[in-house]
């Protein structure tokens, strides 16, 4: 009696994950595909993918196809997309994580396929991605610092493996990113032992997740100490790296009460108070103490002395693609990771002791 042909399609398929034929994908080739190569319909992939789910071996996965379970740890991990913002006035931060996440992924042994908005924010094909991926072409998505909700959504949807790397904003999803919080908190500790009368800072947007968070830990890190922050010396620098902004910086720090401690949220703000304090005559660190953030996006903060906290970005990238391989491997989200920031000392922040 001759056997049914699902069930001879079913044996061919069982047999090739058994010989390792697909023990390299994170899925197995499309429906369409395996049609193709067997020389079947669709329907009887179909029904022998549910056949093999229902014994263990695959596992169905909703707008992504199947993927071997047996041995599924093993899979490897072969080529994700990093998708970055527009090049920016300092491109400085993109840059540096670009390189990072490659360094990342060599060490994983896998590739970064790189895409580049037309905008400012990142802009993703999300079903073209899906499609990437049922294909076997990725295996996940890395999105740097920011991704709207609803792609958000649209990526937990179709079951894509994604990061955001460096994440400024919480519109949830899986992520690895600097706690901004603990960064004031640490600025703000640092300039305290200067000694200074008067704490102000020189921040980016307000509105922004990022500086609101990095202002509220310096704050709580001056009320531990019994200081109250003036509002008046809470400068926003905008429009951002303008012409216009700097003749504003240079109005804050010439009524400014001396000596003051400023945090510089970004060292490339730290470069304009810099340059504001050299033409108002301002002694750094006599006058005014400074403390940045980065250690990146100002060239010259090493050699001027800048006492900064440094953004960990070769860690930050090792983290990234760890979570990003560990989702695509074993088809659950991973916990995001919050990675540690570094103070590094320079000659920027006055000294207390040498003073009294």
């Amino acid at each position: 009696m001759s056997r049914h042909p699902n069930e001879f399609f079913i044996d061919q398929l069982r047999n090739a994950i058994a010989n390792g034929i697909y023990g390299n994908a994170a899925l197995l080739p499309s429906e369409r595909k395996l049609a193709a190569d067997f020389n079947v319909g669709r329907s009887v992939v179909r029904n022998a993918l549910r056949e093999l789910a229902s014994e263990g071996i695959v596992a169905l996965i909703p707008h992504r196809g199947a993927s071997v379970i047996n041995g599924s740890s093993n899979r490897a991990f072969r080529r994700f997309m990093f998708c970055c913002r527009k090049l920016s006035k300092v491109p400085s931060e993109m840059l540096a994580l670009l390189s990072a996440v490659c360094v990342a992924a060599a060490a994983e042994r896998a590739e970064v396929l790189v895409s580049f908005s037309d905008d400012y924010d990142v802009q993703l094909d999300v079903d073209e991605v899906a499609y990437r991926l049922q294909q076997g072409e990725l295996q996940g998505v890395m999105i740097m610092e920011y991704c709207p909700p609803e792609t958000v959504q649209a990526l937990y949807k179709h079951s894509i493996p994604f990061v955001i790397i460096n994440q400024e904003a919480d519109y949830g999803g899986c992520s690895c990113r600097i706690d901004h919080r603990a960064v004031g908190r640490l600025a703000g500790a640092q300039l305290v032992r200067s000694g200074c009368a008067h704490y102000g800072c020189v921040s980016g947007d307000l509105n922004t997740l990022m500086f609101k968070e990095m202002l509220a830990g310096f704050r709580g890190a001056l009320a531990e100490e019994d200081v109250i922050m003036d509002r008046r010396l809470v400068f926003q620098l905008l429009p951002t790296f303008s012409e216009e902004s700097y003749r504003a910086l240079v109005e804050f720090l010439r009524h400014a009460p001396l000596p003051l401690a400023l945090f510089a949220m970004r060292d490339v703000r730290a470069e304009f108070v810099y340059r504001a304090c050299a033409e108002l005559n301002l002694r750094i660190p006599e006058d005014v103490s400074v403390i940045g953030y980065d250690n990146l996006s100002w060239s010259e903060a090493a050699e001027c002395g800048l006492t900064t906290i440094r953004q960990p970005i070769a860690q930050m990238a090792a983290a990234a693609v760890k979570i990003l391989k560990s989702w695509s491997q074993n088809n659950s989200e991973p916990e995001s990771v919050i990675v540690p920031c570094e103070l590094i000392k320079r000659s920027s922040i006055r000294n207390f002791d040498s003073v009294n």
